[in-house]
């Protein structure tokens, strides 16, 4: 198994305990702003139906605006931060490290603040945060691609450049735990989604799936310069997100779907609780992950390139903000036009056609950027040979 170069690799990562505690303390206000937003959803015991702002445009969808009026205070609560971290302010006020770093109870109460202050505004200041929501989620998950790409790389060279056969060994062990997922995922697609009346666009999926998964093993194993590990990697992601982009379209429908079950409640749960996972674990590893989107080394000015500097906690709010877009849109399915008025089903969750396809466009997007990858390499190979 060779060493892979990445044209789009960051550089080492030196982040200490001190400053990923901290990342860690910010992800928990993350967390709440999610288990919150899930709770205003369902209805938050009936207290959503007591405030009649949020019924006063649309009667049915009032869980709906509950949840951007929490996903919108959340995304406050971390501009706020990321503007206290940028260059320009901390270079303007130096003692700004000590409330990156510390007042949680302030931290604590000013997010309370912002989660309570948007249910006194007007529908309409939330319709148009529904819309830069989208914006936000979409860029969101252009990031979770470009770390799934750096985490590959990064691992594959991590372990192959160690002493020893033992970490090679656990490299290919690993490569083909990972492919073995992705064959069972595949046929899993195959039994649960395909089976119906009117099921050619999700076995249609499948097939772009599987054929371009076998494309890029070919290519693993005819091109001396590909890892068959970050293949591996690249393959099980884009397989599970068609697995999980045809959960989302065939939700609520026992035609393309065998795991339909009308009316179990358990499965709403499991879709909250998978989405809420899949977000926090994206976050927190986006938040460390600075050097993944730099193109050009970091400047030493207002000690940017120390770990515990307020600059150095930007990146990791500006990711805490798009997400906090990206959990509106989950719990929502993507459906702006809720937020304008539309009739919606309380129990759906990342679910229905467009969160289908903004899955299906995450994963074709992945399979665009390896082959450019590889692309560049065969194309310029002396450039990215050492990087």
């Amino acid at each position: 198994m060779e060493l892979e170069s990445s044209p789009l690799r960051g550089g080492e990562h030196a982040h200490g305990v001190t400053s990923l505690r901290i990342r860690v303390k910010y992800a928990a206000f993350m967390v709440a702003g999610f288990v919150l937003a899930c709770l205003w959803k369902q209805g938050l015991f009936g207290l959503v139906d007591r405030i009649p702002v949020l019924s006063q445009d649309c009667t049915d969808c009032a869980a709906f605006m509950a949840v951007y009026r929490c996903s919108c205070g959340c995304f406050l609560f971390f501009l706020l931060f990321f503007v206290l971290s940028s260059r320009l302010a901390c270079c303007a006020a130096p003692g700004l490290a000590a409330v990156q770093q510390g007042f949680w109870v302030w931290k604590a109460l000013l997010f309370i603040v912002l989660e309570v202050v948007p249910f006194f505004l007007p529908n309409v200041i939330f319709t148009g945060y529904a819309w830069l929501a989208l914006v936000g989620s979409g860029l969101f998950l252009l990031m979770q691609i470009v770390i799934l790409f750096n985490m590959a790389y990064s691992w594959n060279n991590n372990w192959v450049n160690r002493e020893g056969s033992a970490y090679k060994g656990a490299l290919l062990a690993v490569t083909l735990l990972f492919y073995a997922v992705t064959i069972t995922l595949i046929g899993l697609m195959a039994a649960w989604f395909t089976k119906g009346d009117g099921c050619g666009l999700y076995t249609f999926f499948i097939s772009v799936t599987a054929v371009v998964a076998a494309f890029i093993t070919l290519a693993s194993l005819r091109l001396e310069f590909v890892s068959l590990f970050v293949s591996s990697v690249i393959i099980m992601f884009c397989t599970y997100t068609c697995m999980s982009a045809l959960l989302s379209g065939t939700a609520g429908s026992p035609n393309c779907n065998a795991l339909y079950r009308d009316g179990n409640e358990w499965s709403v749960i499991v879709s909250i609780a998978f989405a809420g996972i899949c977000l926090v674990y994206t976050t927190v590893g986006a938040a460390s992950e600075r050097d993944s989107f730099s193109l050009e080394a970091h400047s030493a000015d207002c000690e940017g390139d120390d770990p515990d500097s307020p600059s150095s906690y930007t990146f990791c709010h500006l990711v805490m903000a798009l997400a906090s877009m990206a959990m509106a849109t989950a719990l929502t399915s993507w459906h702006v036009s809720l937020a304008e008025g539309e009739a919606f089903d309380a129990d759906i969750v990342d679910s229905g056609p467009t969160s289908m396809w903004v899955k299906i466009g995450s994963q074709w997007i992945t399979f665009v950027v390896y082959f450019l990858a590889l692309g560049m390499r065969v194309a310029c190979p002396d450039r990215f040979e050492d990087v």
